[in-house]
């Protein structure tokens, strides 16, 4: 029996969607363990609609596909029910919302972060790989989808950083 740790780290400026592929396990292996954190922040001028901005919730989830890597992946946003558990599910699923995190009158900027966690970032022996067709892994990957489009005066940031623990 072996255990092997891997780890990904991720940014990225699309308020939209995104999908980030994680790790993937063969037949018979195990994730017994998913660290991580997740959160963004971003910056909007004074001028702009803060309510709006403050709206733009941001959903983001840990999920399990089977496929080769180019299989599609829920949605965080409008797909978060579990496709074909046990294999085939969402392992985490939280949102969060900009909050004013500065503003600066003068500089013309408003700085903003997530509202923080409200779930405990990691879990425990989740998933066996189930017998899969040929070419084809149990993929973890990160998904994120936002309510609203960030404001076009600004630029957001989300980011991560999940490590799995997997048992061979």
């Amino acid at each position: 029996m072996t255990f092997t740790w891997t780890r990904a780290v991720n940014t990225s400026n699309n308020w939209s969607t995104n999908t980030v592929i994680i790790s993937s396990m063969s037949a018979g292996q195990t994730l017994v363990r998913v660290r991580f954190r997740w959160g963004f922040y971003g910056d909007t001028s004074t001028m702009t609609d803060l309510a709006r901005v403050s709206q733009s919730v941001m959903a983001f989830g840990i999920v399990t596909t089977i496929g080769n890597g180019t299989e599609h992946v829920p949605n965080a946003l409008s797909e978060s029910g579990d496709a074909s558990p046990p294999a085939q599910r969402w392992l985490y699923w939280e949102s969060r919302a900009p909050v004013v995190s500065s503003f600066d009158q003068a500089g013309n900027v408003v700085t903003w972060r997530d509202s923080g966690s409200t779930e405990d970032t990691q879990s425990r022996g989740m998933v066996k790989a189930p017998a899969m067709g040929a070419g084809d892994t149990l993929n973890i990957w990160a998904s994120s989808a936002a309510v609203l489009a960030w404001d076009a005066s600004g630029t957001p940031t989300l980011w991560m950083g999940i490590e799995t623990l997997i048992r061979s």
